[in-house]
């Protein structure tokens, strides 16, 4: 995330066909369904969803551009444990992170956002994704 800039996103394509096969592909990889209208966040427009691949674990990262900010990023993974958390703050490379665990699946969203207004987000984000 620390190499991301608004030119990063720039030329993504980000039109509905192509966010649409990128959910149904979460959805098939991580048995999560999501819709564009649950990853709506003010001032900031949805730019890219993809999978990635850390050891043997995969990554849906969901990418928008926020119009004050820049890049903002949502990794979401499974894990074995059912645990529930709420959402925790920490900083990390000069970034802020907020992440939660909820029914199966770790959230981190990462940004350049003040802490305050990244953890509002990633309390829309929460509420949108039960």
């Amino acid at each position: 995330m620390s190499l991301y800039s608004p030119e990063t996103l720039a030329d993504v394509d980000s039109s509905p066909q192509v966010l649409a096969r990128s959910l149904q592909r979460t959805a098939r990889d991580l048995d999560l369904r999501l819709t564009t209208e649950q990853l709506t966040l003010p001032e900031a427009s949805l730019k890219s969803v993809r999978m990635l691949r850390y050891d043997d674990s995969l990554i849906t990262q969901i990418a928008w551009n926020h119009s004050s900010y820049g890049p903002m990023a949502l990794c979401i993974s499974r894990e074995d444990a059912s645990k529930q958390r709420a959402l925790a703050q920490e900083k990390r490379h000069g970034m802020n992170l907020v992440w939660w665990h909820r029914s199966g699946y770790q959230y981190v969203l990462i940004g350049r956002n003040p802490a305050d207004q990244l953890k509002r987000a990633a309390q829309v984000l929460s509420a949108a994704l039960v």
